[in-house]
């Protein structure tokens, strides 16, 4: 393992006293370590939950590019659509174990990946994928190819994270591996079941994603969405992500930390599906794609799930449109960045301050000087009132 490489230290083992009991003095204090802080702890359990085509798999492969890389992952504190986190100290490049069960990896996950390290710059691919460990058939006690099983075949993911040394590892969709004994719908026989991935990542110091589907019980709260039992998966994880189509932007998805159990909850971020090229090894084009990261977005889970609750939303929205308002009576029309900074200084969010342009009809129109565009200007003039295009 490189010497500057994320790692989490496992717990010791502690004798126990002559009365057979531990006391808190025997353990030694230390701050949990992360491969993504806040969201990806090392050594832990996370929870990625979400329905089909929303992005889970593309950001386990956006991320997975960049740890092989050694680039770090998107600081969700800043604005972060920036592709090259080049600005970012680098880490040195570690190992990823997948264990995938629905895509196919010559067509899909592979296009995927190579897609994702050049939009980052890697100079080597070669050397990168060495460093991405496949785990997803095993053969049986008659010769005959199976899916892996959990927990039985735990040990093949075990071997697959010592082989490249990795820190991340995923699997996708921990639903497809679970044997006929293990009950999905029961907390004790998924604890069961997934106890020694817990205790796999816990000595490897690894970071474990494991991918579900959400349910289609669509009046439950968001924590109770994801597939299978509630106590046996985000009971057991340390913490969980959820990602769904934004609301009110189409074409949009978020990305939100529905559980820290370790730190505080990070920032909810957009994301955009976009569209990319490979070449094969004969030269010939291959359309994929992949995860562009967006703005931080004030939703949690429940909201991205349900939509937006306009009665909770009105107050907020109220108190930015009488400041919106204020701020273009001064002057109509306005520089759309300044009206923004302006309403961010007293305190919306730029979420809100979104949402409330759209409720009270407020206009972006093109600044110009000349034939030369020079910005956007937002506005509650008539349309024949202002010069310029509007935005759409």
């Amino acid at each position: 393992m490189p010497s500057n490489a994320p790692r989490a230290a496992g717990d010791n083992v502690i004798p126990l006293h002559g009365d057979g009991v531990l006391r808190a003095s025997d353990f030694t204090m230390r701050a949990a370590r992360h491969l993504w802080y806040p969201y990806l702890p090392l050594g832990k359990i996370t929870v990625f939950d979400g329905d089909p085509g929303k992005g889970k798999s593309q950001i386990t492969v956006d991320l997975a590019a960049r740890v092989i890389m050694g680039l770090p992952l998107p600081d969700m504190r800043v604005h972060v659509s920036v592709s090259r986190p080049a600005s970012r100290k680098r880490v040195s490049p570690c190992g990823v174990v997948m264990v995938c069960a629905e895509d196919d990896w010559g067509d899909t996950i592979l296009p995927r990946l190579v897609g994702a390290l050049q939009e980052y710059g890697c100079k080597d691919i070669p050397a990168a994928l060495d460093r991405v460990a496949v785990v997803g058939m095993q053969r049986s006690d008659d010769g005959q190819v199976r899916a892996l099983e959990f927990p039985k075949d735990t040990t093949k993911v075990r071997q697959a994270v010592k082989a490249v040394d990795a820190v991340l590892v995923v699997v996708d969709p921990i639903m497809a591996f679970f044997g006929e004994d293990t009950n999905t719908s029961s907390d004790a026989s998924v604890r069961k079941a997934l106890g020694p991935f817990k205790e796999l990542a816990a000595k490897t110091g690894a970071a474990f994603v494991l991918i579900r589907h959400l349910n289609k019980s669509v009046d439950l709260k968001a924590e109770y969405r994801g597939g299978g039992s509630h106590g046996g998966f985000i009971g057991l994880a340390r913490s969980a992500w959820m990602v769904g189509e934004h609301p009110e932007e189409p074409g949009t998805y978020v990305f939100v930390h529905s559980k820290a159990n370790i730190t505080v909850r990070g920032r909810s971020v957009r994301y955009v599906i976009v569209p990319r090229e490979v070449t094969d090894a004969g030269g010939k084009s291959i359309d994929t794609s992949g995860i562009e990261w967006g703005e931080p977005v004030d939703m949690d889970a429940d909201t991205l799930l349900r939509g937006h609750d306009s009665r909770r939303d009105a107050p907020e929205r109220d108190e930015c449109w009488e400041n919106m308002k204020a701020l273009l009576a001064e002057r109509d029309p306005r520089p759309a960045r300044e009206v923004q900074r302006l309403l961010q200084e007293a305190g919306h969010t730029l979420d809100t301050i979104k949402r409330t342009k759209r409720h009270y009809g407020v206009r972006s129109v093109q600044r110009r000087e000349g034939a030369a565009i020079c910005g956007w200007e937002w506005t509650v003039a008539p349309p024949d009132a202002v010069q310029g295009g509007e935005s759409g």
